[in-house]
């Protein structure tokens, strides 16, 4: 009975091996194709995609990237608020090139920078400070499109 046992366990033992062995073979034979997946083009989006690709269309212009320097030593370990640089989003207020953004981003720190949607860098000078909001001023810089702001029934449209 014991080499019986042995025997059925030995073949186990054998077919799982041949079966590891044999794998990524089985895997290419069933598994892949070997014609790739024709792409097909989907039908018009949804009123609610428009809409979203609308809005973005029409806001990005308006929103900036703002990146501030502390007065925090950096170290290479540090995370980017312990290094000493913060950084965060904005947008285009007004036509004079007021920017806004989080209080916590320019928050202690001694150099402002701006980066347009054109990818053009400007230094900034913080013109005022309220707990949720920061303000730069662009100087006239060109390319500086504020967002429009407005609300309509209980919906803030931007």
């Amino acid at each position: 009975m014991g080499s019986r046992f042995t025997r059925i366990l030995l073949l186990g033992v054998f077919v799982l091996l041949a079966f590891l062995a044999l794998q990524p073979y089985l895997h290419l034979r069933f598994l892949y194709s070997e014609t790739p997946r024709t792409v097909e083009p989907r039908g018009d989006l949804a009123d609610i995609e428009k809409s979203t690709i609308a809005l973005f269309d029409r806001v990005s212009p308006s929103v900036v990237q703002v990146a501030a320097k502390t007065t925090a030593a950096a170290s290479i370990t540090s995370e980017p608020d312990e290094a000493g640089i913060k950084t965060g989003t904005a947008f285009i207020w007004d036509t004079a090139g007021h920017v806004v953004t989080n209080n916590h981003v320019v928050e202690g720190t001694t150099t402002v920078a701006v980066r347009l949607s054109s990818g053009e860098i400007s230094q900034a000078d913080i013109v005022g400070l309220a707990p949720r909001s920061f303000r730069w001023h662009s100087g006239g810089k060109s390319g500086c499109e504020p967002r429009s702001t407005g609300c309509s029934g209980h919906h803030i449209c931007l």
